[in-house]
């Protein structure tokens, strides 16, 4: 009862339901109907990723439509109140945020419930579209507002200006539907993922003399090619991408190591906003030609460990020459911190310091 109560009074009250039988009441119970009536295959599927989950009723009343759910909040308590509640074993809980959570699969449904706002808060950005689209293999239903014509969202003109010209880069939209009373001006937009772009590899390496690699890491590979200074060669059928190997000697910068510099921070920076950091500072290969750029050494944040940080060091002052110790020292602090937002604040920084810009 005492749980019953707590889930009755929670703030706001858009997701209230029976803790002994799962069935949705108040509020709840008329986006769920929503939900049956205009996508009622939706919450069907292999895997689901349910993006802000609260109390987790979506997560909960359909696990035994999927063989894996992942729910996750940065809530401490309403995660605590999930595995509480849960008594599936495909079913699991994560107190993270979006910006923090990483993955090495991707989910054919993703479930964002009155989130996407809070999200583009938190990493002050879009970049959580492109991470978005990375784990996504199939439907995004998302519900919330997508213009500022929202009255509880005028003051968020840059996020829902660009909100749906966003998700178009990766997502076709077929469905709009208006979701409850309660939170007008609110709707449930429904996504389908865009095929991933085919590139043709024989051509391109005939034409720059280039080899291909293979990595198995779908997301990963996904997010290097987003970054600001990929060039966006990466094709996920044969999940590879384009490095030139002249001789296996150690690669070291003879000029542009200062531009090259900032355009590395430019993409730990990048990554850092969507909990990933590349472990490969030599990222940038060919300066005044086309960017090309080695996507292997991309890592969630939270695996890094001191071997790894060792190797990134020593990768560094192979490459470069110009890095003072004092940026080297407070890049170290940073990585050794975990901490998404440090490490991106670290990189801001010390492009900053590179010349005195």
């Amino acid at each position: 009862m005492k749980l019953q109560d707590e889930i009755d009074k929670e703030y706001p009250p858009t997701h209230t339901f029976s803790v002994s039988t799962l069935e949705p009441t108040k509020v709840l119970q008329q986006r769920v109907s929503i939900i049956e009536k205009y996508f009622p295959d939706f919450f069907k599927g292999e895997r689901l990723l349910d993006i802000g989950c609260s109390f987790g009723y979506f997560s909960l009343s359909n696990s035994s439509n999927f063989k894996e759910i992942v729910g996750i909040d940065n809530n401490k308590r309403s995660i605590e109140i999930c595995n509480e509640l849960n008594k599936s074993k495909n079913t699991e809980f994560v107190n993270t945020s979006f910006r923090n959570f990483t993955t090495d699969k991707q989910f054919d449904k993703i479930f964002l419930g009155n989130v996407h706002h809070h999200i583009f808060k938190e990493i002050n950005g879009h970049e959580w579209i492109s991470k978005l689209a990375a784990i996504s293999s199939n439907e995004v239903l998302i519900e919330g507002p997508v213009s500022i014509e929202c009255p509880d969202f005028s003051d968020f003109p840059e996020h829902f200006n660009k909100f749906l010209v966003e998700m178009n880069k990766y997502f076709e939209m077929p469905k709009v539907i208006s979701t409850v009373d309660y939170t007008p001006k609110r709707f449930f937009t429904y996504w389908k993922r865009k095929p991933f772009e085919k590139v043709d590899f024989k051509t391109i390496e005939k034409k720059y003399k280039k080899d291909a690699f293979v990595d198995n890491n779908k997301v990963d590979i996904f997010l290097a090619s987003t970054s600001p200074i990929s060039n966006g060669l990466v094709d996920f059928k044969s999940n590879g991408w384009l490095e030139k190997f002249e001789t296996f000697e150690i690669y070291k910068y003879f000029e542009n190591e200062e531009e090259l510099f900032k355009l590395h921070c430019d993409h730990q920076v990048y990554l850092s906003k969507l909990g990933y950091f590349d472990m490969d500072s030599a990222t940038i290969n060919f300066f005044k030609n086309n960017k090309l750029f080695d996507k292997s050494g991309i890592i969630p944040i939270s695996e890094i460990r001191e071997l790894s940080i060792h190797g990134y060091f020593k990768l560094l002052n192979q490459s470069y020459e110009t890095i003072s110790s004092i940026i080297q020292d407070k890049i170290k602090i940073a990585l050794k911190t975990k901490d998404s937002i440090k490490i991106e604040e670290v990189f801001r920084w010390a492009k900053s310091q590179i010349n005195g810009v």
